[in-house]
């Protein structure tokens, strides 16, 4: 008569942070591998294995070999899976430049000749005989940096995605990767399943918060690196140049991009 039971003393236990465990059946007087496969599942099998430490581990695996005319073993598998982020995170980043118009100069020496006094447009750069001050383009510092996490496929799920598509185009509310907040935006986002692995490329770019700035006569203004400084002018008369000038009269710094909290990214230890 066909008959399934679990060898003696077999059990291999692994409790470990990837827990895993192994039974071993002996199965009599089945005909062919097919029948003793129905007979291990019909003996009943159990479909889970409850380790000490209360984990519970889902069959995986069954390999059966032959051992004899009408007997066979059957090596049973029993693992965890245990859905976290993969450690593996790469950073790569680019330093360059990019061009922006700077309408005044940080420091300006004025030359003259015939008499002439030259106009004091307050560190106003390239000003028409009209006297506006059109600035002139220059290359600026730019750093970009760029995060590839490694996750579990079942983590970067809809609401996940969600959370990264309304943080683009936002400012770090608080620090993030050591800069400070209001430094940092997200640029862009882009994951792509490959495997049992869910890499996720997340682009930044750096712009660092000033203090202590000075336009013109107007001294103290502070900006984060994402705020945008807006310079209101004003004409009037240099009457020892005897010119009509532009100098600025009143600065005004303006949040345009809105904060956002980058914890909800998890790629912070």
């Amino acid at each position: 008569m066909p008959e399934a039971c679990e060898k003696f003393a077999s059990r291999i236990i692994n409790d470990s942070e990837s827990p895993t465990a192994e039974t071993v059946w002996h199965l009599f007087d089945y005909a062919d591998e097919v029948a003793a496969y129905a007979g291990l599942i019909a003996a009943p099998l159990p479909s889970t294995y409850t380790f000490p430490s209360g984990r519970v581990a889902t069959l995986s695996n069954i390999a059966i070999k032959d051992i004899s005319d009408s007997q066979w073993e059957a090596t049973v598998s029993y693992s965890v899976y245990v859905p976290k982020v993969l450690e593996q995170v790469d950073y790569e980043f680019e330093a360059g430049s990019q061009s922006v118009t700077l309408t005044h100069a940080l420091a300006t020496t004025a030359y003259t000749g015939g008499g002439r006094t030259a106009p004091n447009f307050q560190k106003g750069i390239n000003v028409s005989p009209d006297g506006k001050i059109q600035g002139v383009s220059v290359e600026r510092p730019q750093f970009t940096f760029q995060l590839t996490k490694y996750w579990a496929p079942e983590l970067v799920d809809a609401a996940y995605q969600l959370v990264i598509a309304g943080l683009v185009g936002k400012v770090n509310n608080a620090t993030f990767y050591g800069l400070p907040a209001g430094s940092v935006k997200l640029l862009g986002v882009r994951g792509r399943l490959a495997g049992n692995k869910f890499p996720v490329s997340y682009r930044f770019e750096y712009s660092p918060n000033e203090s202590g700035l000075t336009v013109g006569d107007i001294t103290g203004i502070a900006r984060t690196g994402w705020q945008y400084l807006d310079i209101y002018r004003m004409v009037i008369s240099d009457d020892t140049a005897k010119k009509k000038i532009e100098v600025p009269h009143s600065v005004y710094v303006h949040t345009v991009y809105e904060p956002g909290n980058f914890g909800l990214l998890n790629l912070e230890a």
